[in-house]
């Protein structure tokens, strides 16, 4: 009897709780020893495809203020030539008008 009542505890309810807790270990350790390194070696590459993204975007950004500056001074060059080719233009503008005005004056004269 006693080697049938061994055989009973093992695969009885005994036996479940002693294979849930070898299964319980090796899954802590298959975890711990496997997936654990390898979630943290793919955090720190990720971190590290950030930290040059990072580094690349505030090159070009330092570019894109340079290429802004230099458009922006390109701009206030264009912006007082406009101002005096208006001037420019006006001066002509009233030139005709006067023009105009005596020619006008000298057919009312005749």
């Amino acid at each position: 009897m006693e080697a049938q009542s061994i055989i009973e505890s093992i695969v009885g309810p005994a036996g479940a709780i002693v294979i849930l807790a070898a299964f319980c270990y090796a899954s802590w350790n298959f975890l711990t020893q496997k997936v654990w390194p390898l979630a943290v070696a793919w955090i720190q590459n990720q971190n590290s495809h950030m930290e040059a993204l990072m580094k690349s975007h505030a090159e070009d950004r330092e570019a894109f203020q340079e290429a802004m500056l230099s458009f922006s001074a390109g701009q206030a060059s264009i912006d007082t030539s406009l101002t005096a080719i208006q001037t420019d233009i006006n001066q002509v503008k009233e030139i005709v008008q006067l023009n105009i005005y005596k020619s006008q004056l000298e057919e009312v004269a005749l």
